[in-house]
């Protein structure tokens, strides 16, 4: 199961980067909807959601679609003088669905579980703190948005969490339950990852890039994205687990085969880990299946192997 990331520390990571992670970027692509298009518009019209860098807004009938959407290069624009340029590269419009109140990250099934007449789930006081401590180091101009934008994906969370959604194993953004499989991503790897990472891992140079990432785990990868990143790491982390438990029976027959099973030991602790070779521990290879460190004599690690205990 994957481990949901705490918006705090999504804010800290993107000033620090000089970017809006993904999560972050959503929510205030969605927030500057009333900004970018004026009070007069934004009545009749709602941001609800940015999928694949395409905005998706709610208009009640096509005569508003046809208007707005002559309007979609000025639009562009001016998110682009927002964000930057590739953070919204589309506008789609939505006819026929009343406007939110709140604007949120994305709705879509089961992303509001409220019901009628009863106030839908809100961020917990204390995220909210953390996420104001974080914003003490963001340049005073920065912050209201930043604020603003990591309130709405604080909220959005809550009520996703409250419906079920839990987070994605690989980028740890919250996923729907129950979510369609990718038909090009095997089926042991796509369990409990989100629609993105498996669209990722669909990409030939994504998993060309996996591939690469085994025999060399600090291999650079300068064609993909942050996201492409850790799908490859994933994907290659798999890979060295197979290949580990497929040398296994050689590897104890002939120990001339004992090198091969620790350098593939040691990439996926180090993919799994998201550390460097040079960084390996015994943290990390505590990733690895018990019986491959059995079989490599590290007999410590294999105490309270996570593997071990959910096979018993």
């Amino acid at each position: 199961m994957g481990h949901e990331r705490p918006v705090a520390e999504l804010i800290r990571e993107a000033f620090r980067r000089s970017g809006l992670v993904r999560g972050v970027r959503r929510a205030e692509a969605v927030v500057l909807w009333r900004r970018v298009v004026g009070e007069d518009v934004a009545r009749f019209s709602s941001a609800v959601a940015l999928q694949h860098a395409t905005l998706v807004v709610d208009v009640p009938d096509p005569e508003t679609a046809m208007h707005l959407g002559l309007q979609r290069h000025h639009l562009l624009r001016a998110y682009a003088e927002h964000l930057g340029p590739d953070v919204v590269r589309e506008i789609r419009f939505r006819v026929g669905r009343p406007a939110e109140a709140d604007a949120g990250v994305g709705h879509g099934r089961g992303a509001d579980p409220s019901r009628a007449g009863e106030p839908a789930p809100t961020a917990e006081p204390r995220a909210l703190a953390a996420m104001v401590r974080a914003l003490q180091e963001v340049p005073e101009e920065l912050a209201g948005p930043a604020l603003q934008a990591g309130a709405a994906l604080l909220n959005l969370r809550a009520r996703r969490r409250a419906a079920g959604w839990v987070p994605c194993e690989v980028c740890g953004a919250l996923r729907e339950p129950g979510q369609p499989e990718h038909p090009q991503v095997p089926l042991a790897t796509r369990r409990g990852w989100c629609s993105s990472c498996r669209r990722h891992a669909s990409q030939p140079r994504v998993a060309r890039q996996a591939e690469r990432l085994v025999s060399d785990p600090d291999a650079p990868t300068p064609t993909l994205s942050e996201d492409e990143l850790l799908v490859a790491r994933k994907l290659a982390a798999e890979r060295a687990a197979d290949m580990a438990l497929a040398l296994l029976p050689q590897a104890l027959a002939d120990p001339r085969w004992r090198d091969d099973l620790e350098r593939l030991a040691q990439a996926q602790a180090a993919l799994q880990a998201g550390v460097p070779l040079s960084a390996v521990d015994e943290r990390a290879l505590a990733h690895v299946d018990a019986r491959v460190l059995r079989a490599l004599g590290r007999f410590s690690l294999t105490r309270t192997h996570p593997k071990e205990e959910s096979d018993r």
